[in-house]
């Protein structure tokens, strides 16, 4: 990873306080190295219950190295995405920007998809299968007005959004528009330059840049669920506001009405999906 000055340029507004004009910073560069871990419904990490993760890091609230920190990243994360929230922190209270979420391990995976599968369906990942076990995403905390900053700039700081609104059935989750993973800046640059491609789509197409495991080794039965035997397909149905389907052979579902959407079947091609209501 090369890091250079990081100039922080503060734009005054009217009469209010603005974030940090990234556009306006030096040449740092925050690099991740390929492949990336590819983790969705059906595909796992690359080693399922991750027991050994050496490059963890442990961190505050703010990303800051802290011994006595609450969370832990992967050690490429870190800097990024310290230097994302201090860049937009410093326009003010109402752009502050923390951890919610981070690392998990295997077990903090299993009782999450435990206590939400049911009633939040679509909201967490089977255990194995979460960006968050990998290390490399975050849930973030902010203030009314950095949501618009964290869209149009996180992807400077290597940070794309994992799981964008209409695109359910193509990452097999829910609209999170806090879940953020970090893929290094030439690759969020590349999906900044394709609007509309998300991070699963961009494997999809370049899956040679994306590891993922075949989940032999996961120790619990939640971390997969086949579809045979299941009246599921790719096409999907609707369950109420729920949509379910076979994700690349993988029991799937999602609460349409978590991301303002509704459930809509389409009877010309025998499908559904979440869309407007």
């Amino acid at each position: 990873m090369r890091i250079e000055t990081l100039a922080l340029l503060l734009i005054a507004g009217a009469g209010a306080a603005c974030a940090v004009d990234p556009s306006a910073a030096g040449t740092t560069t925050f690099d991740s190295t390929l492949p990336l871990v590819w983790v969705d419904p059906a595909r796992c990490l690359p080693s399922c219950t991750h027991t050994d993760e050496p490059d963890l890091r442990t961190v505050d609230s703010s990303a800051r190295l802290a011994d006595d920190g609450a969370f832990q990243l992967r050690a490429d994360a870190q800097p990024a995405l310290a230097a994302l929230i201090a860049a937009v922190d410093a326009g003010g209270p109402s752009f502050a920007v923390t951890i919610g979420s981070a690392h998990r391990t295997y077990e903090q995976q299993s009782s999450l998809w435990d206590q939400l599968v049911d009633t939040e369906p679509g909201r967490a990942a089977r255990p194995g299968h979460s960006e968050h076990e990998a290390g490399l995403a975050v849930d973030l905390d902010f203030g009314p007005d950095a949501a618009d900053w964290l869209t149009a700039n996180a992807w400077r700081y290597g940070f794309v959004l994992s799981y964008p609104q209409y695109k359910e059935k193509t990452t097999g989750f829910r609209f999170e528009p806090w879940h953020y993973s970090f893929v290094g800046v030439a690759v969020a640059a590349d999906l900044h330059n394709r609007p509309g491609l998300t991070l699963e789509e961009w494997f999809r197409a370049m899956p040679g840049r994306g590891v993922s495991g075949d989940c032999s080794d996961c120790t619990l039965p939640s971390s997969h669920e086949d579809c045979a035997g299941l009246a599921l397909s790719p096409s999907g149905i609707c369950r109420g506001t729920v949509v379910d389907w076979c994700f690349d052979g993988t029991a799937t579902a999602v609460d349409c009405a978590a991301s303002s959407l509704a459930c809509v079947p389409d009877a010309a091609t025998a499908s559904a999906s979440c869309g407007d209501p």
